[in-house]
């Protein structure tokens, strides 16, 4: 779950509200009923979605591995991420309790102290679950930073492209982006597109020297 934090001042000008900060949290760290039961949701979502035969073994594997996530209180990965959004009524859920998980943090020092102003959103007027999930309805984006559509993966289990960045049963095709990255990461996806792209370089340019 993504919890950010955004900054803003009085004035005019394009750096006055901006985001400060961008932090994952894991259900686990969450201390409310709501927490528990909707990580037992995503476990019985994600079961059904493993059982069915439109699931390939690539995709059924990194269920497994997410739901590991789910209940491991070490592992700072992304428990379950789902793409369309809002796919089942578990994912609004989660984004309710990162909401209400939020407002907590602010109400706790040294937060607090420091807390100056009302919170700006979703604000005051949304307090219930119902009020926020009709705030999440109105308000929610995607950032662009999907990945897994040609996987680095063997092509049994669905997989797009091989360890040399190459497309499998293709003759000379290689993919270099974020999209050959399988399961989305626990951070910005700027860096692992550089790693991608270098290693793009190191394995194709000697082709060609």
């Amino acid at each position: 779950m993504a919890l950010m934090i955004v900054a803003s001042a009085e004035g005019e000008g394009p750096l006055r509200k901006g985001l400060s900060s961008f932090a994952f949290f894991r259900l686990n760290d969450i201390q409310d009923a709501g927490a528990s039961t909707v990580m037992a949701k995503i476990e019985k979502d994600a079961n059904i979605l493993r059982s069915t035969s439109e699931t390939h073994p690539g995709l059924q594997e990194q269920i497994d591995m997410q739901l590991e996530n789910l209940h491991s209180k070490e592992s700072p990965d992304i428990e379950i991420a789902s793409i369309p959004m809002l796919f089942s009524p578990t994912d609004m859920d989660i984004l309710i309790q990162g909401i209400k998980y939020t407002r907590t943090m602010a109400q706790t020092e040294p937060m607090k102290s420091a807390y100056v102003g009302d919170e700006l959103q979703p604000g005051s007027l949304y307090a219930s679950d119902e009020e926020l999930r009709e705030y999440i309805k109105d308000t929610l984006a995607t950032s662009w930073h999907s990945l897994g559509t040609c996987s680095m993966l063997p092509k049994e289990k669905q997989g797009v492209v091989d360890p040399e960045l190459k497309v499998h049963g293709a003759k000379n095709l290689r993919i270099a982006d974020i999209s050959i990255i399988p399961l989305q990461i626990a951070a910005h996806t700027q860096a692992i597109a550089y790693i991608v792209g270098e290693k793009g370089g190191t394995t194709i340019i000697p082709l060609f020297v």
